[in-house]
């Protein structure tokens, strides 16, 4: 076996209208390795992924798998040669059982007909490998976000993906998934040999997951080495580019009156005698595991979930928010975990 790196990127480089996105990027990422690949917002790292995916052509550079250059990547060209992106976003069809999304275009066949049992049984081999107990028939609208992010790894398995990029997976996991997420990773990484290329803009994950760091700013690299050789303070510098002095500053806040109230909520499931107070200037932290109820009460909130029983007051008058159209009128926002979800009452 060749002892090439499982990915190299050298010299990429690519330009938009007005903008040089990057500028000779260049790195490489072994066999069992977890990279991480960090900068601020527009540093370049999505621009990057991109290219690596083969959805964006690159202006100039060069990228190698296992010591073989891809002259002109496509998406479909490297995903069958091992490489798979798994967006925050991710690309998945809800309406679709997890069996169905894990093999989504390649389902196995007997014969002329589709060999759904084969599917199930591959589906329970890769998910129990991963430690997750998730029944192949599931819609995968129904899973949590933990969930739906294993139907992603899983999908990359069952491709026989050798390089996998993570794009801030932990953004929207509770911290015993992040925890899960990781030991997942590490195994992999260990056990089988795949390459990890892991983007977060959490700094504490840098440290405590990746063996080593590439960091991005506008456009080119800026450092590449051992994560142990870096504290979260030389990480941040190299990010910004200058000395920072108190990341959170201290702040006393000035509360003006109350806009919102909740007595006693509840929605017709989930959700019961939740009761909240909110006051003009102050945030207010929703904490607890997934299934807690968290999202349950935003969404009850904003109309987004039919209300079962308690009172809510907005800006001093009662307020009996049927949907999410009446909760805007209100004044309402609702950013949901899955950003681009249809939110109906």
């Amino acid at each position: 076996m060749s002892d090439a790196p499982a990915l190299t990127l050298e010299r990429i480089t690519k330009s938009f209208p007005g903008v040089k996105a990057l500028s000779d990027v260049s790195f490489s990422v072994d066999r069992g390795e977890i990279r991480a690949l960090v900068g601020e917002n527009g540093a370049g790292k999505s621009t990057l992924i991109k290219i690596l995916s083969g959805a964006y052509v690159a202006d100039a550079g060069r990228i190698e798998l296992f010591g073989e250059e891809i002259a002109h990547p496509t998406p479909a060209g490297m995903i069958a040669r091992g490489v798979a992106v798994i967006y925050q976003e991710l690309a998945q069809a809800p309406h679709l059982t997890v069996a169905e999304n894990i093999f989504l275009g390649r389902l196995p066949r007997r014969g002329m007909r589709i060999d759904w049992a084969a599917a199930s049984a591959r589906t329970r081999e890769v998910m129990s490998k991963l430690g997750f107990d998730i029944n192949p028939t599931d819609r995968v609208q129904d899973l949590s976000v933990a969930k739906r992010q294993m139907v992603e790894i899983a999908k990359a398995l069952v491709r026989d993906a050798r390089v996998i990029v993570l794009d801030e997976p932990s953004a929207v996991l509770a911290p015993a998934e992040i925890d899960q997420l990781f030991d997942i990773v590490r195994h992999l990484a260990r056990e089988n040999g795949v390459a990890f290329l892991y983007i977060s803009h959490r700094i504490g994950e840098v440290f405590v997951l990746s063996d080593t760091v590439t960091v991005l700013r506008d456009g080119r690299t800026v450092h590449n080495g051992k994560s142990s050789d870096l504290d979260a303070q030389a990480l941040i510098r190299l990010m910004v580019g200058r000395e920072m002095g108190d990341i959170y500053p201290h702040r006393t806040p000035r509360l003006g009156e109350i806009v919102l109230e909740t007595k006693s909520l509840s929605d017709r499931a989930l959700l019961r005698d939740a009761s909240i107070t909110l006051r003009k200037g102050e945030i207010v932290g929703l904490f607890g595991l997934s299934g807690a109820g968290r999202s349950e009460l935003l969404k009850t909130l904003f109309g987004a979930v039919s209300r079962g029983g308690g009172g809510v007051q907005l800006f001093g008058a009662s307020a009996d928010v049927r949907s999410p159209r009446e909760g805007i009128a209100k004044g309402l926002g609702l950013l949901p975990v899955f950003r681009r979800a249809k939110l109906t009452p």
